[in-house]
């Protein structure tokens, strides 16, 4: 196992086990939250209503990502409303 000199740790601050540990225990931590954070997800909802403001149910909606020309459509549901989860 890696065991840091002693100079080291002095210079960290760390002068017993207890503060590498702690300090170990943070980065892995921080390490964790970092890579949690490489995707990321999403959803698109809303609703399609005509100009009198009633719901319209069956439109087709349709969703043209502009940096990967991903198209993706769905149906609206009987009170005009759309999910389009990622």
């Amino acid at each position: 196992m890696f065991e840091p000199s002693p100079g080291l740790l002095y210079s960290l601050g760390m002068t017993n086990s207890w503060n590498a540990v702690r300090v170990a225990y943070c980065l892995c931590m921080l390490a964790g939250v970092l890579l949690a954070q490489g995707e990321t997800t999403g959803a698109l909802v809303g609703s399609v209503t005509d100009p009198a403001g009633a719901a319209v149910a069956g439109a087709t909606v349709t969703v043209l990502g502009a940096e990967t020309s991903l198209k993706r459509s769905t149906t609206t549901d009987a009170a005009g409303r759309f999910n389009l989860p990622q």
